[in-house]
């Protein structure tokens, strides 16, 4: 990505920057023609505040306020509001003017890559790396660390030392410095790392504990394990800034994964006031329109998501990821293989295809792909987690019968293996029948003596206490009588509701509203046999003569949120 002399990183990552550099701070308090000091001006923006910071940095720039902070946060105020042309603008004078900043360059690098101005990129990288390797010592200021981690992350360089040698080291320096805490939790979100991540968040919030980026920062690290405080997280990351864009895409995510398509798009519409061009806007706008069936405006939106940066892997990534989360594997997969022929190095969407087509029953080239990440990657929480299940998986004895194969703890399978065959030979006779349709097979079915292994192989991470088993339309994964603790299930009618997921997912090729296939489900265990679900109690009835029933609109949200 850029050139990194061996000198540069030999000297840089020997711990050699041990001089201090600071900007003044007295310099925050000078006050620019329009009354405003640079601190006022931050917290300006921190309140969303962005046209108004725009105009009181370019008046400071215009009367000559001296120093890179105000010329910094004019960027990022023109930057939040898709105005990238004017940001460039500012960043090519301000880099003439301030020679030895890598605070403007490493900003100037992102705007140049949303603006799809590639050349000036790189060119921006390359003067870091020359910058660094001349003077190193002047860089040691915490800031200025933070920001060479994060040059060094995105450069390749190895996640734990750009964690100890700048991140951490900018923490010591500055204990109050609340973007390393950010970049730190950051880094951890991009290896699935969800508890550092949420402890570093958190750190960062006992000195801010109004920082919209460090609450978005910290919905997303709990959004996996608990979506309820995630939403009441992010909830209060808009209270500080109505305006921050990242939590109104992530309660769009969040609004789109339950199919709750409409009010999506009224928070989409949101984020689009502040910017109308942002990608992942346009990306999540094709997710709708995919789902909707309007593959015409499908692509009208994938197309204007990439029209800054055609070249940018991240637009078709994201499709894919949020399809997926719609059991829309097929579909996520040709997304993803449209990601990796963008950039055949991108490993978020490697990861991702490798998950999915395990999810499909593709197991040979969906397991070569996790081993190809976990061999580039070391730290990614989800490859490695998967590795060592597949290395479980290895030594589970295997049962097939026409077209079904059930993979099970050998021991198990001594003991309760042949009523499965039995159970699921009958559950496709009776249910294939009823719904009038030919299976497809192979169908696979995993039974997990360990509650965390199966949730590994569901979802890639430790979690997901409560689920008794999913299924993915061509494989079913589900928690064995060993690993239900003291509230046990019945293993049949568990297996019984999935096989009707396998049966009604095929026939509609996942295509089918999260609310009804489970009710199918639910109303088919009760008609194989009625001891195996639940019937109408007085605490049922009383929901549905009050309030506390859930809507069929939010039924979906709903199972995301149980």
């Amino acid at each position: 990505m850029v050139h990194l002399s061996s000198r540069l990183t030999g000297r840089l990552f020997r711990g050699c920057l041990v001089a201090a550099f600071s900007i003044g701070v007295a310099l925050l308090h000078v006050r620019c023609a329009a009354g405003q000091s640079l601190l006022e001006t931050e917290a300006l923006f921190q309140k969303g505040e962005y046209d108004q910071v725009a105009e009181i940095c370019g008046k400071a720039i215009e009367d000559g306020q001296y120093g890179e902070s105000w010329r910094l946060l004019k960027v990022r105020a023109d930057f939040v509001r898709g105005r990238y042309v004017t940001a460039l603008d500012t960043l090519e004078v301000a880099t003439t003017r301030y020679t030895s900043s890598i605070r403007l360059r490493w900003l100037g690098v992102q705007v140049a890559k949303a603006s799809g101005v590639d050349a000036l990129s790189r060119r921006w990288s390359n003067e870091i790396s020359v910058l660094v390797d001349r003077n190193p010592w002047s860089y040691t200021n915490a800031a200025s660390r933070v920001t060479l981690g994060r040059y060094l992350f995105a450069a390749g360089a190895d996640p734990r030392k750009v964690l100890e040698l700048f991140f951490d080291r900018a923490k010591s320096s500055q204990p109050s410095f609340v973007d390393a805490y950010i970049a730190s939790g950051e880094l951890a979100l991009t290896k699935y790392d969800y508890q550092i991540a949420a402890e570093e968040f958190q750190r960062a919030a006992t000195f801010e504990p109004e920082n919209a980026d460090v609450l978005y920062g910290l919905a997303r690290a709990f959004a996996s394990s608990d979506a309820q405080k995630a939403d009441q997280i992010i909830h209060n990351a808009l209270e500080v800034n109505p305006r921050h864009l990242p939590s109104m895409l992530f309660i769009a995510e969040s609004l789109i994964d339950g199919e709750r398509y409409e009010v999506a798009e009224k928070w989409l519409a949101r984020a689009s006031d502040v910017n109308p061009e942002h990608w992942h806007l346009w990306a999540l706008r094709a997710v709708i329109a995919h789902l909707q069936a309007d593959h015409e405006r499908e692509w009208f939106c994938r197309r204007t998501a990439l029209g800054w940066q055609p070249l940018k892997p991240d637009v078709d990534y994201q499709i894919g990821r949020k399809l997926s989360r719609h059991y829309r594997f097929a579909d996520a997969v040709e997304y993803q293989r449209r990601a990796l022929r963008i950039d055949e190095k991108f490993l978020p969407a490697k990861t991702q295809l490798g998950q999915d087509l395990l999810r499909l029953g593709q197991n040979d080239e969906g397991w070569e792909l996790i081993r190809q990440v976990a061999k580039l990657d070391g730290y990614n929480v989800v490859t490695h987690n998967l590795l060592k299940l597949n290395q479980k998986l290895s030594k589970f004895t295997t049962l097939e019968a026409d077209g079904i194969q059930v993979r099970m703890d050998a021991r198990e399978a001594k003991i309760y293996g042949p009523q499965v065959v039995q159970l699921i030979a009958n559950a496709r006779e009776v249910l294939c029948k009823k719904y009038i349709h030919e299976l497809r097979t192979p169908v696979t079915i995993e039974i997990f003596p360990a509650q965390a292994d199966f949730a590994i192989r569901t979802f890639g991470l430790p979690g997901g206490e409560g689920f008794l088993g999913v299924c993915f339309g061509n494989v079913i994964t589900a928690n064995s009588p060993a690993s239900q603790g003291a509230n046990p299930a019945n293993w049949q009618s568990v297996l019984w509701h999935e096989f009707c997921h396998v049966v009604t997912l095929q026939k509609t090729n996942n295509k089918m509203p999260r609310w009804l296939s489970e009710g199918i489900s639910v109303y088919e265990e009760l008609e194989r046999d009625a001891a195996w679900g639940d019937t109408l109690s007085a605490e049922y009835r009383g929901m549905i003569l009050g309030t506390e029933l859930t809507p069929v609109s939010q039924l979906s949200s709903a199972f995301l949120k149980p």
